[in-house]
């Protein structure tokens, strides 16, 4: 069985960190949590992160180093920043730099897994691999 894509969570509120990996692992995810940020280096290479989220509880300026840590320790790891009622206007800078999607909290949680899976597309879809004696009978001559 394939492993599902991981996910890592980082924010300064526990208890949201925790409703959302919740949510995630609900839709078939594994998801860890952390609320350090000198946690995210060890996190990502152990668990080879394929997404980090980054909670509106931390200032713009702590998601944008987060994001930027994520990438240094694992380049190809995407990253979902989240807002709250649609202000990134003091957030604007950093975020082109290190932000893969951005998500609106003022949408519904079933958003947040919509999203996640459309940023995941790829790594799901390279994780379902078909047997070799399947592939082999596709190409087994029929009479």
């Amino acid at each position: 069985m394939p492993t599902p894509p991981t996910i890592l969570l980082y924010g300064h509120d526990q208890l949201l960190l925790m409703t959302r990996a919740r949510i995630l692992m609900g839709a078939g995810f594994r998801a860890c949590m952390t609320c350090e940020v000198r946690q995210i280096p060890q996190l990502i290479r152990e668990l080879q992160a394929d997404l980090v989220v980054l909670c509106h509880s931390l200032s713009c300026r702590e998601r944008v180093v987060a994001g930027m840590v994520a990438k240094n320790h694992r380049a190809e790891v995407r990253t979902l920043m989240m807002v709250a009622d649609g202000s990134m206007g003091e957030c604007d800078c950093g975020f082109s730099e290190v932000a893969d999607e951005i998500f609106d909290l003022s949408l519904e949680p079933e958003k947040l897994v919509e999203k996640v899976r459309s940023m995941l597309k790829d790594r799901l879809q390279s994780r379902l691999r078909i047997s070799p004696w399947e592939g082999l009978s596709r190409l087994a001559p029929t009479n």
